[in-house]
């Protein structure tokens, strides 16, 4: 999924999720931060391999471009930073974690994952869609998601 699929499916759902009010702001750019700043690990890969992104595309390659972050090492990490700001402020630690997992989840079921990296390699794929498949799935949250959101916004 796009990082707009991802920061406006993520984000809506781990703010209805916890109760947000459409006037709570500051919980509403959290969500779409948390839901979102996963996919800049990608900048790291598309510039590091860019030769073999320019020979054989994005498409169907872009699992190869992700950190221990979209695993579920990155789901402990986020799990011991939300624990610790849990103490502080509780719907902000729900909010980040639940827009880091459903991030996560859309990954594991949407493309390939290897879920136990670094300790096992091994690569799992729940379904396997084409590109013309994918592009319809983002064509289809990113639309539906912004009339949730519109009507979200409006109270």
């Amino acid at each position: 999924m796009t990082v707009f699929a991802h920061g406006l499916s993520a984000a809506l759902i781990a703010i209805v999720l916890t109760g947000v009010k459409h006037n709570e702001t500051g919980y509403v750019f959290t969500a779409i931060a948390a839901a979102s700043v996963l996919d800049l690990d990608h900048l790291y890969y598309l510039v590091r391999d860019r030769r073999l992104y320019l020979k054989q595309g994005l498409a169907g390659n872009m699992h190869k471009a992700r950190s221990l972050a979209h695993e579920l090492m990155g789901m402990l990490i986020v799990s011991v930073i939300c624990g610790l700001i849990y103490f502080w402020n509780i719907k902000l630690a729900t909010v980040i974690f639940l827009a880091f997992l459903v991030h996560t989840a859309e990954d594991m079921i949407m493309g390939k994952s290897m879920p136990f990296i670094p300790f096992d390699k091994t690569e799992l794929q729940f379904f396997r869609p084409s590109l013309k498949q994918k592009t319809a799935v983002d064509v289809v949250v990113i639309i539906v998601c912004l009339l949730l959101w519109i009507q979200y916004l409006g109270g």
